[in-house]
């Protein structure tokens, strides 16, 4: 229906564990995972021709009568059996592929306040930015960008209704033209709907999950990119849930179903690309500081085991005070083979957010944004530093050992710190590490600042700032540090094989003296030829991080620390703070190929150390090894998080008393000062056999990053470290 009759979608059986969608639950997500995602029309054309008509007005005006043209000109499509309408069904944004193109930061990593659009409803908010513009006099020079903001403002705000309202009459006039009294019925509980939320307070569970979907799709609407993320809604959907139960009006199976309808439109949203990362977080402490775990916890957490990775990335935050029964749930869900838990521990995070400035109150409130971040929901814009905040700890060793030069090209990259002729000590070539790092820093800050000004100038978002609390009262769009609060992440990668490369470097040169920094500058440089002894024994005689040796451990403490505190020295564009997370995406792949061989027995382009985690292969002394290790750098301050990954042997989750190994495991490693955990669980035959036998394992979901995803669909670089990622199995 909308758009005429598609050919029936094909069924995907899900594994046999006793678990059964209801039939519309089964045919939706059949549709989607067919990829039936009906005609999309040209975005880009209807923004350029806005552009071109308001080519006088400011950007930020531009900008929101470009999202009020979309939403008066995307076509409407209302397919069967939703009970959450509205379909993303225009692509092309071309002012944001300009404006990254000119350096800007990506545009996305943020969570709206969505609970102020359901409790409040868009019409008093937008009553509220008409207040505030009426204090400002446009003939003040001082008062025109306040002007521009709130007027854009106020122009996204009156798209999203208008875009609410042509749903409303889509299914009212579907209702006209359909016979079934049924689906007449469905059709007119949608439309009136529609004509309340999101203009008005939604008061049930359906209404408030129809003004959710309508407002995030407004968000996508003005701006695609990643990690666009829904905040903590186990939190803000109980209320309506319970006032529901209260009054009769639905049912725990009717809730579920609900949120299911709600997860497919999320796939849908992005077409399937789980990268996405639409992220909901669940559980965790309350801002009053007690456990969060609730009725609707449970349903979210059961709605993503059910429908396996067709929906949000579900990120759970626990606590010392989290219920061992919720782990166990999770940990459950691994075992399945539905979903790879991440785990964020709420009493280091927490502390880590409030010594960067947050209350307490507010910091308990953080929600995840992407893979990994933190943020403030509805309050902060903590955009990581993009591509230019992704930092290599390998790669500062690599021109502390070439005088400022890549070992394998040559290229000039950072300071003349010292030939490995007068680098005569350890202590000396640490310091020129250190200068290598300082002056890195100091390059990527420009770049993400100067990013930040070609964001600001060409791509301002009045619709996400209508929903950032601070950027009304400052009336200011958040990418001019609108937000309450406002930081900038920086995201190192690597520390594994630049810890093992110091150490081998400390070994080998400066205690045994079995060779001088020149003779092993120079292998390096010929990544390894002729030496095939040594760089095996470097590999397996060695010490590594990862295995609890102090003597290894203390370097990646010292490596961090010094990071972090030369990081703290700078304030992004935003007058905000810059903040240090240790996670790498998969930036220790793509990035491993354009770093020299190292000294920890690594050859030239292979990949690097991945997050906080050690080398593949080099943690040999289990994963209880792996987390003391982890353990000892000190994470009060990684505001930006810090992400090990632990890999576990799917029979290990079998049995209770193995289930019980791995909740102690994560409360130990969270004892230990840990931030984040990221949980997989699947063997390496299984995978092998997943790259020859694609067509068996359709459904196989893998930890990727900081978000899962079916394995077959991945390139081969991606399987083959996933793949040696499980083979060494435990870290």
């Amino acid at each position: 229906m909308g758009n005429g009759a598609q050919a029936p979608a094909p069924t995907y059986a899900l594994p046999a564990d006793g678990i059964a969608l209801n039939p519309r639950i089964t045919r939706l997500r059949d549709r989607a995972l067919a990829e039936q995602w009906g005609e999309v029309a040209d975005r880009g054309e209807i923004v350029e021709a806005v552009f071109a008509q308001h080519r006088t007005q400011p950007r930020k005006v531009q900008i929101a009568q470009a999202l009020r043209a979309v939403c008066e000109q995307m076509p409407i499509r209302i397919a069967e059996d939703e009970l959450i309408i509205g379909t993303r069904t225009v692509r092309g944004y071309p002012e944001h592929q300009r404006a990254i193109a000119d350096g800007s930061a990506e545009p996305g990593y943020m969570i709206a306040d969505y609970p102020r659009a359901l409790n409040e409803g868009l019409l008093a908010i937008n009553d509220d930015l008409r207040a505030r513009l009426a204090l400002y006099d446009e003939a003040e020079p001082d008062h025109l960008r306040h002007v521009d903001s709130l007027r854009g403002m106020m122009i996204a705000c009156e798209a999203v209704l208008t875009l609410a309202a042509r749903h409303a009459e889509a299914v009212e006039a579907e209702a006209g033209r359909t016979e079934d009294p049924q689906r007449r019925d469905g059709l007119l509980e949608l439309a009136r709907v529609c004509r309340k939320v999101p203009a008005h307070p939604a008061e049930t569970l359906h209404e408030a999950l129809q003004s959710l979907w309508l407002v995030h799709l407004g968000i996508y609407l003005e701006c695609e990119n990643v990690a666009f993320s829904l905040g903590r809604m186990d939190q803000y959907l109980l209320p309506f849930y319970e006032a529901d139960l209260t009054a009769g009006r639905l049912t725990r199976e009717q809730a579920l179903e609900l949120i299911q309808c709600l997860w497919i439109k999320l796939y849908e949203n992005v077409h399937g690309g789980i990268g996405h990362v639409q992220t909901v977080t669940v559980a965790g402490m309350r801002p009053d500081g007690e456990d969060g775990v609730n009725a609707m916890t449970w349903i979210l957490q059961g709605a993503t085991r059910e429908l396996e990775n067709v929906g949000p990335s579900l990120a759970s935050r626990i606590h010392s005070g989290t219920p061992d029964e919720y782990l166990h749930y999770i940990l459950d869900t691994m075992r399945m083979g539905r979903y790879m838990p991440q785990v964020y521990n709420d009493d280091q995070m927490v502390p880590a957010l409030v010594s960067k400035g947050i209350p307490l109150q507010d910091a308990r409130d953080y929600g995840l944004i992407g893979c990994h971040e933190p943020t403030i929901c509805g309050k902060g814009y903590f955009r990581s530093a993009s591509w230019s905040g992704y930092v290599c700890f390998q790669e500062w060793l690599e021109l502390a050992l070439g005088n400022g030069c890549k070992l394998d090209s040559g290229e000039s990259r950072g300071p003349e710190t010292g030939t490995p002729q007068s680098l005569g000590s350890f202590a000396d070539l640490w310091e020129a590490w250190q200068a290598q790092m300082a002056e890195g820093v100091r390059s990527a800050v420009i770049r993400a600042n100067r990013g930040e000004v070609v964001k600001w100038e060409q791509t301002p978002r009045p619709m996400m700032s209508t929903l950032t609390r601070g950027c009304a009262e400052k009336a200011l769009d958040f990418t001019e540090g609108g937000a309450l609060y406002n930081m900038s992440g920086f995201q190192a990668f690597g520390l594994g094989t630049c810890v093992d490369s110091l150490a081998a470097i400390r070994t080998l040169v400066y205690e045994e003296g079995e060779l001088s920094l020149p003779e092993l500058v120079d292998i390096l440089r010929g990544n390894w030829d002729g030496h095939e002894d040594l760089r095996l024994r470097v590999k397996r005689s060695l010490p590594h991080w990862g295995n609890d040796d102090d003597t290894v451990d203390a370097l990646a403490v010292e490596c961090v620390r010094a990071l972090e505190s030369e990081i703290d020295r700078y304030r992004n564009i935003r007058g905000g703070p810059f903040i240090l997370g240790l996670w790498s995406f998969w930036q220790h792949v793509g990035h491993g190929k354009g770093v020299a061989a190292s000294a920890d027995g690594r050859r030239h382009g292979e990949m690097l150390s991945h997050s906080m985690g050690p080398t593949t292969g080099t943690a040999m002394a289990g994963p209880t090894a792996a987390i003391r290790s982890a353990g000892k750098i000190d994470t009060s301050r990684l505001a930006n998080g810090g992400s090990l990954l632990l890999e576990f042997d799917p029979s290990l989750l079998r049995s209770e008393a193995g289930m019980q190994g791995v909740i102690t495991l994560i409360r130990t490693y969270f004892s230990l000062g840990g931030i984040q955990l990221q949980l997989s669980s699947v063997s390496a035959e299984v995978l092998e056999d997943a790259v020859e036998h694609p067509e068996r394992h359709r459904h196989l979901v893998v930890r990727m990053a900081g978000y899962c995803d079916y394995f077959t669909r991945q390139d081969a670089d991606r399987q083959a470290f996933i793949i040696a990622r499980e083979k060494h199995g435990s870290v």
